[in-house]
């Protein structure tokens, strides 16, 4: 709600669920100026994020951002990945899903004999998906078996740049701008394999694909 090299975006993204394994993520957009009703996006969601449009990058106002969402694809290893943007309902005052931006379909390859334990976390293990936002960059993860994709949005496509399998839970991740022209790193923190109660920090990052 800021203005000027501090702005940010009009909109709030709200992920709810409950400690129950395998229990619905519903993902709620809220207005972050005066009162107005929440906007329930979807009751049954893998993940969502809002990010800033590329176009935006030098805006000094606050904006009203895009949303990517992880939905379930056609098949247990597919994903489905949505970008629309977001507006203000001009009669209700509350936030709107707008245009439609982009979508692509993620493929996953599991293998048959993996094996990973979902560590035992006082929030529970949802969503099942993490969407990572970051300039024009977007990371995809899911959680449990350890799998990163990342994509660029260029000219309103997703464009995947790379993917890593990790095998392991990963329990957080965030992303943040790199030292060097458009690169960006993604931090995570993963379980050991074999032993939920151990892990480990890795960082990647992006400049077209991932490296550790």
């Amino acid at each position: 709600g800021k203005s000027g090299p501090e702005c940010r975006a009009k909109t709030a993204l709200l992920l709810t669920s409950t400690t129950t394994v395998g229990a619905p993520v519903e993902a709620w957009c809220l207005q972050m100026f005066g009162d107005s009703p929440a906007l329930c996006i979807s009751s049954n969601i893998l993940g969502a994020a809002l990010l800033r449009p590329n176009y935006l990058r030098n805006y000094l106002d606050a904006f009203d951002p895009y949303i990517i969402m992880a939905s379930q694809g056609n098949s247990p290893e597919q994903i489905s990945l949505e970008i629309y943007s977001l507006t203000k309902d001009e009669k209700s005052g509350s936030v709107a899903k707008d245009h439609f931006i982009a979508s692509t379909f993620l493929d996953i390859s599991i293998p048959d004999d993996l094996d990973i334990t979902d560590p035992a976390m006082a929030m529970g293990t949802s969503p099942p998906i993490f969407c990572l936002c970051c300039q024009n960059h977007i990371v995809i993860i899911i959680r449990a078996i350890g799998f990163f994709a990342s994509y660029e949005l260029i000219n309103n496509d997703l464009n995947m740049s790379g993917e890593k399998y990790t095998y392991r839970y990963v329990i957080d991740a965030a992303i943040r701008p790199g030292t060097e022209n458009n690169v960006v790193e993604v931090v995570a923190l993963l379980c050991e394999q074999g032993n939920p109660k151990d892990g480990k920090i890795v960082t990647f990052k992006l400049a077209g694909s991932l490296n550790e």
